[in-house]
């Protein structure tokens, strides 16, 4: 929920929010369910700030793509968190957001949220950002 971002109500989004309540299972870009009303929130508090510039920013954690070279395995995390990115830009336009306030970036494995090599590294590694700019 937005409350789960630390930012409390809707009128209290700063300038420079981020949103990172987005997370996927490995090699996914599927929404989780559960996500609806999260995105309804999110939507409502971007609906309050119409001269915003909304970017998205998709992430995946470091674990290689099976039977890929470490290179395709890169390229490919890269696209997956373009995917992620897009996903997310989708459901908020779909919501009301225009298209014209969205920019998504994918950033595969280089930008970790937290350091290491397992499981529960993996799973908060694997997620969007939602900045406003």
């Amino acid at each position: 929920m937005l409350s789960d971002c630390g930012l409390g109500r809707f009128k209290r989004v700063n300038p420079a929010a981020v949103f990172r309540n987005f997370q996927f299972a490995p090699r996914k870009a599927d929404l989780e369910a559960g996500s609806e009303r999260q995105l309804e929130e999110i939507v409502a508090a971007l609906m309050n700030l119409p001269n915003r510039l909304i970017k998205i920013e998709g992430h995946t954690d470091t674990q290689p793509f099976k039977d890929a070279p470490l290179a395709d395995s890169k390229r490919l995390n890269l696209e997956l968190s373009q995917q992620r990115a897009d996903t997310i830009a989708r459901a908020l336009n779909i919501r009301g957001i225009p298209m014209s306030r969205i920019k998504t970036d994918g950033h595969g494995y280089d930008e970790p949220l937290v350091a290491g090599n397992n499981p529960s590294a993996w799973a908060q590694n694997r997620r969007v950002e939602i900045k406003l700019d």
